[in-house]
């Protein structure tokens, strides 16, 4: 495949996904509350700013710990973890979290095959690297289900 048709190719995903996020944006007054975990500074700018920009309230934490207190501490619609942090991974925070907090939205992006996370049914996983209008997309999906 040549270099202007991948070129092509992104660009056709990019604006379809643009396009259906779009339809379901979040139409809700109050700011919907995603607490971001992970632990890669570069990643944690990039989604803050993403995040920010498509209009949700960012918190985060650089590690599964840390995100545990912070949940106990406030509410928030996602979770959006990396899985592989330091103390524990993603997904086993995502479990600890499912036995407290069963109706939290999670979303695990990772680079680990899918099919690692097969018991959480609950879960959206997306392989990295992840598109930004795809993510958006996504994320939209996940805040307006009612699963």
């Amino acid at each position: 495949m040549l270099i202007e048709e991948k070129e092509q190719l992104i660009d056709n995903l990019t604006n379809k996904y643009s396009l259906r996020a779009s339809l379901i944006e979040n139409t809700d007054m109050e700011k919907r509350r995603v607490l971001l975990v992970e632990d890669d500074s570069l990643s944690v700018k990039l989604y803050v700013k993403l995040l920010s920009k498509w209009g949700y309230d960012v918190s985060y934490a650089n590690n599964g710990m840390l995100a545990l207190e912070m949940l106990e501490e406030e509410s928030y619609d996602l979770l959006l973890t990396d899985n592989q942090l330091p103390l524990m991974t993603g997904s086993e925070l995502v479990e600890k979290v499912m036995k407290t907090r069963p109706t939290l939205k999670t979303l695990i992006v990772t680079g680990d095959s899918a099919s690692l996370f097969a018991s959480l049914t609950k879960t959206t996983v997306l392989r990295k690297p992840i598109i930004p209008d795809y993510l958006k997309f996504r994320i939209n999906q996940i805040l307006v289900s009612n699963t």
